[in-house]
């Protein structure tokens, strides 16, 4: 018998943040190579950056009822919408990785992700800020870096 992979026992579930950047497309190709290679079950996360609470929710009742209805109406479209987006750029060599649109704070809902699936390691894509910006407004990624609970590979195209 042969021995596991040293992939195969750190990384049996990757979670790959995309926002079809060139950089986070050239990171799924990675993990999606990594998965490949491994075995490991990858899901593919999309965040839409969404700043408002739960239209549906009570504390939304500052809202106007059609005002509400019609935040998660446009919400929703834009869950299917970014959904059939990620679809087509899933590498046909990949057995069915989960997929999986969520909204909020984008590196708030690529913790909780990496949380909820048990991910091993995080797989994104770096876009290039100056040491000035990211100081000052900080990035998706640097907060991931620095808040994961496991390993975070990064890559900058």
């Amino acid at each position: 018998m042969e021995p596991p992979t040293l992939t195969k026992r750190l990384f049996g579930r990757l979670l790959c943040a995309v926002d079809f950047s060139d950089s986070s497309l050239a990171a799924l190709g990675l993990a999606s190579s990594l998965a490949r290679e491994s075995g490991a079950e990858l899901t593919i996360l999309h965040v839409i950056d969404w700043p408002w609470i739960e239209p549906r929710e009570p504390a939304c009742g500052r809202l106007p009822s059609k005002h509400a209805t019609a935040l998660a109406d446009f919400l929703e479209y834009l869950e299917k919408s970014e959904r059939d987006r990620l679809e087509t750029i899933v590498p046909e060599e990949l057995r069915t990785p989960q997929l999986a649109v969520r909204h909020g704070k984008p590196y708030v809902e690529i913790l909780r992700a990496a949380e909820d699936v048990r991910a091993d390691l995080i797989v994104m894509g770096v876009h290039g800020r100056n040491v000035f910006g990211t100081a000052l407004f900080g990035s998706t990624t640097n907060q991931v870096v620095r808040r994961a609970t496991c390993p975070v590979l990064t890559l900058k195209q």
